[in-house]
């Protein structure tokens, strides 16, 4: 099975651009990930509010994944 893209550039530079780099978003959301949990598993130094957000943050993150259909694709 082949898949193919195709685009009018420049005109669809935008789009030509969110499917090149998509990768690399990828990595940058998983890499965002990798440091929350590290915050909450690892840094003993934090605060319990700050625990607490950064849970937050992290569980809106998953939210936001699971919503655009992506979770398979970035972990």
């Amino acid at each position: 099975m082949k898949a193919v893209l195709e685009f009018n550039l420049p005109e669809d530079n935008e789009e030509f651009q969110l499917a090149t780099k998509a990768a690399a978003m990828s990595v940058v959301i998983w890499s965002i990930n990798s440091k929350l949990r590290e915050i909450i598993k690892y840094d003993e130094t934090i605060s319990d509010e700050t625990y607490k957000k950064v849970e937050e943050i992290r569980s809106h993150l998953f939210e936001l994944i699971n919503e655009n259909g992506i979770n398979n694709l970035i972990f």
